[in-house]
C-alpha cells in the first residue's frame, strides 16, 4: 500500500466516528486534509546524492591535479557548484530557527561528528606515518570544515532572523567580495570560507523549497540548463590549464593576492572575479536544481537522504588510498593509458557503497541524541 493510501485510511478511522452519518462528508473531509499534507520533494534527495557524488569526485581529482585533463575538468567543473549548492540546500531546510531558540541536539551532533572526523583523518595519518604529527583542531585542513561552518551559519541566521533578508544578504555579499583582499583571513576557524559561503545559505534559508522546485520547473528552462552545462564543460576542458590557478575562488580560502601569485601573469585578482564566481555558481545551480526530476528514483533518492556519512567516511579512506599507493596499482594492473576514468570510477564506487543504509545508524544516533543536563 502506497504513503498516501495509508494515509487516506488512517484519516478515515480517525474521522468515522463524528461523521458515521454522512459517507460523503467523511470523504471530503479526508480528500481536504490529505491535500494539506506536505509531499516529499525528491528532487532534493536526488540533487543531494549528485552532489554527494561531485564532492567525492572533487577530492578524488584534488590529489592528481595537473596530470590529466579530464581530471582537472572534473575537478574545476564540480567545484563551481558543488559545494555553494549543497550549502544552498542546507539554508533551504534550516527552517526551524525563525522564533525558535537553536537547536542545541542537532548543533552538538554535527560538532560531534566533525570532531570525530578530524580524529580519524588524524589515526590514518598517526598509522601511516609512524610519528607524531602537528595538530590543529581550529584550522581548516581539510573536508571537517563544512561541518563547523554550517553550525556558525545556524548561529548568524538565529541573531539574525529579525533583520530584512534583502539587508542580511546583500551585507553578506559585499563582506565576501572586500575580505578577500585581506591576507590574513584564511584557514583558522574557517574564517574565510564562512564569509565566502554564508551568502548561499542564507538565500537558501529565506526561500521555500517547495517554491525553488516550482519557479525552475520549467521547459524552456531545461533545455538552456542543458545546453549550458555542456557549454560550461566543453569551455573548462579547454581551458583548465588557465582555469586552475583561480581554484582558490571556488574553494573560499585563499586571498585575491595569493591567487595573483599563483596566475603569475600580472592579472590583478580582485572582487570582480569573485563576483563572477558567485554569477556562474548561482548560474550552475539553478541548472541543476531546473533538470534534476522530482520523483523517486529507485536507490538514489534513498541515498541521497545519507549524504552525511559518506561525507565523513569517504576522505578518512581516499587518503588510506593515498597511503597504499592504490592510484599507482591501477596504472599498472588495470590500464595506464585511462587511469583517470578507473580512478573516477573508484570514487562513484566508494559513493555507492557508502550509501547502504546500514552504515547511517551511528550517525543517527549521533544527530538524534538528546541534549540532556
Amino acid at each position: 500500500m502506497g504513503s498516501h493510501a495509508k494515509i487516506r485510511s488512517v484519516f478515515i478511522f480517525c474521522v468515522l466516528p463524528e461523521s458515521v452519518m454522512n459517507g460523503e462528508s467523511i470523504m471530503n473531509d479526508v480528500n481536504a486534509k490529505i491535500k494539506k499534507l506536505p509531499e516529499r520533494l525528491y528532487k532534493w534527495d536526488n540533487i543531494k546524492f549528485f552532489l554527494i557524488l561531485c564532492v567525492v569526485l572533487g577530492h578524488f581529482s584534488s590529489v592528481v591535479l595537473e596530470k590529466s585533463a579530464a581530471i582537472d575538468t572534473v575537478f574545476l567543473y564540480t567545484l563551481s557548484f558543488h559545494m555553494p549548492l549543497f550549502i544552498f540546500i542546507s539554508g533551504l531546510f534550516t527552517k526551524s530557527y525563525q522564533d525558535k531558540p537553536l537547536n542545541g541536539n542537532k548543533i552538538f551532533g554535527l560538532l560531534t561528528i566533525c570532531l570525530l572526523y578530524k580524529l580519524l583523518l588524524l589515526l590514518v595519518n598517526i598509522y601511516y606515518e609512524n610519528e607524531t604529527i602537528s595538530v590543529s583542531v581550529f584550522s581548516d585542513i581539510s573536508a571537517p570544515w563544512y561541518l563547523f561552518v554550517l553550525v556558525i551559519f545556524m548561529g548568524i541566521t538565529y541573531l539574525v532572523r529579525n533583520i530584512r533578508p534583502a539587508y542580511v544578504l546583500g551585507f553578506a555579499i559585499v563582506l565576501s567580495l572586500i575580505s578577500g583582499y585581506d591576507a590574513e583571513i584564511g584557514r583558522h576557524m574557517s574564517l574565510s570560507r564562512i564569509i565566502v559561503f554564508f551568502p548561499y545559505f542564507y538565500a537558501g534559508y529565506i526561500l521555500e523549497p517547495e517554491k525553488v522546485a516550482k519557479a525552475l520547473d520549467k521547459l524552456w528552462l531545461k533545455i538552456i540548463a542543458i545546453i549550458g552545462l555542456i557549454a560550461v564543460a566543453v569551455y573548462v576542458y579547454l581551458s583548465s590549464s588557465a582555469i586552475l590557478y583561480y581554484r582558490g575562488l571556488g574553494t573560499g580560502l585563499a586571498s585575491y593576492r595569493a591567487i595573483e601569485v599563483l596566475v603569475n601573469n600580472g592579472e590583478t585578482v580582485g572582487m570582480t572575479q569573485r563576483l563572477i564566481t558567485y554569477v556562474v555558481a548561482v548560474i550552475m545551480s539553478i541548472f541543476i536544481i531546473s533538470l534534476i526530476p522530482n520523483i523517486r528514483i529507485p536507490f538514489i533518492s534513498d541515498m541521497g537522504t545519507r549524504t552525511l556519512q559518506v561525507y565523513v567516511l569517504h576522505r578518512p579512506i581516499l587518503l588510506i588510498m593515498q597511503y597504499e599507493g592504490t592510484l599507482p596499482w591501477i596504472r599498472n594492473h588495470v590500464s595506464n593509458s585511462h587511469w583517470d576514468f578507473y580512478w573516477l570510477l573508484t570514487g562513484v564506487v566508494l559513493t555507492l557503497l557508502l550509501s547502504f543504509k546500514f552504515i547511517e545508524i551511528p550517525f543517527k544516533k549521533l544527530m538524534d541524541n538528546k541534549m540532556k543536563a
